[in-house]
């Protein structure tokens, strides 16, 4: 038999929605769970439940739990002193379920899960494409962007990342027929906002492709804003609330260190923040780095310093929250600045 398998992230995003739909309210995520030490170089609990005034952790695992990861699992709550747990997993072997049902420290309530595909075929099935943005819809009508997909299952050869086919990508029509024919749902679609002359060989031919011009993306993350105060907290329906209210109080910080920037859009990313672009300008990376650490704000500095780095179609859907990668529009607390227009 198969084993069971999901993409790790997706599977956890997904199974932590499913536990807040189980106790009917949102749990905390990815607690970083210790006394000492920054909370970077904590141990992180990927769920935190609260039952009758108990505090319970979950571990969450996106494979077939056998009896060698369920001995780890015990070993490391033991260790942690919590007296009870829950252990998410699409499947376990018998042996597996006899070890953390016998155990008594903690005591353990196995939850068998497995996400329902389906509705992420259905939401590309649909008129998914009213989600994209006019600019991006521009944009990919060149043929100059790169398209990947994160599958939210490996395909029978065991990869998780499928680019697109030999063909140049011009519309999102194209995209769709791609995604019907892919093994699995993607967890994610992915794009290059910068242009290149050969887009589909972006990967295997390495230096040799040359940029065009395009945006340039600033990712920001909302959950290391706060992560300090609290940890996240998801709840059924989706993300974070905490994370986007974080990271567009650092947007609005970034815009008002660049006045003059030409921002073409401004997106939730589906998961714990928002995506922003800026059009392609000569030495705009450098400016942009420079300025964001002067002022101390907090980007992801990988994806805006490589012209190859990939980051959410709009449009698409984040399958773990399912939720769409949306443009947020100035009265939903996008403070939009000089020479920036609502996406």
């Amino acid at each position: 038999m198969t084993p069971c398998a999901f993409e790790p992230r997706f599977y956890e995003r997904a199974a932590q929605r499913h536990l807040a739909k189980l106790v009917g309210k949102p749990v905390f995520v990815n607690v970083r769970w210790g006394l000492t030490g920054a909370p970077a170089t904590r141990g992180e609990i990927d769920a935190m439940l609260v039952r009758d005034g108990r505090v319970v952790p979950a571990e969450v695992k996106a494979h077939r739990v056998q009896v060698e990861t369920a001995r780890e699992v015990l070993a490391k709550y033991a260790r942690l002193g919590f007296r009870e747990l829950v252990v998410v997993a699409p499947e376990f072997t018998r042996a597996a379920v006899t070890l953390l049902g016998g155990s008594d420290a903690p005591k353990v309530e196995v939850v068998w899960f497995v996400p329902v595909l389906d509705e992420i075929a259905a939401f590309y099935a649909s008129g998914w494409q009213t989600f994209v943005p006019g600019w991006v819809q521009e944009a990919l009508a060149t043929g100059g962007h790169h398209v990947r997909f994160l599958l939210t299952r490996p395909s029978t050869s065991g990869h998780l990342v499928i680019g697109q086919p030999r063909s140049r990508v011009y519309d999102t029509a194209m995209i769709a027929r791609i995604i019907r024919r892919l093994p699995s749902p993607p967890a994610r679609v992915l794009w290059t906002p910068q242009r290149f002359t050969i887009p589909r060989d972006l990967i295997a031919r390495g230096s040799r492709v040359t940029a065009l011009g395009g945006f340039v993306p600033v990712d920001i993350d909302g959950d290391r804003l706060h992560q300090a105060y609290h940890a996240c907290q998801a709840g059924s329906a989706g993300g974070c609330e905490h994370c986007l209210r974080y990271a567009l109080r650092e947007y609005a910080r970034l815009a008002a260190a660049l006045p003059d920037a030409a921002w073409v859009g401004v997106v939730r990313s589906g998961g714990r923040g928002v995506h922003l672009y800026l059009r392609d300008g000569v030495g705009l990376r450098a400016w942009l780095l420079r300025t964001a650490r002067e002022a101390r704000i907090r980007i992801d500095v990988n994806v805006s310093v490589s012209a190859k780095a990939t980051i959410a179609l709009p449009g698409s859907l984040h399958a773990g929250t399912m939720l769409p990668v949306t443009p947020l529009e100035r009265g939903q607390g996008v403070p939009i600045g000089s020479g920036a227009r609502a996406c």
